[in-house]
């Protein structure tokens, strides 16, 4: 997020969910889905930070890109009937 804020680069979010799998309980929630689940990938719109834009601001704007990402890509996938993970 630093380095885009500084160069003026987009932060595209990405989220993936699947109707079967297990989710470690790590520090990123590692998702490894199991054979034959159904996933969907979604990427977001492109999220763009100005320099002097606060970091914390940024995180913010950043964290809320994703979680929306991630709502849209389980609905998707709520589309074929089944729920995500």
């Amino acid at each position: 997020m630093q380095l885009a804020r500084l160069s003026g680069r987009a932060v595209i979010p990405m989220a993936f969910v699947c109707s079967r799998g297990h989710r470690f309980a790590s520090w990123d929630r590692f998702l490894l889905p199991y054979p034959f689940a159904r996933g969907v990938y979604r990427f977001g719109d492109p999220v763009h930070f100005g320099r002097d834009e606060e970091p914390t601001v940024c995180l913010e704007r950043l964290q809320q890109a994703m979680e929306e990402n991630e709502r849209r890509a389980a609905a998707r996938l709520e589309e074929y009937g089944v729920s995500a993970v």
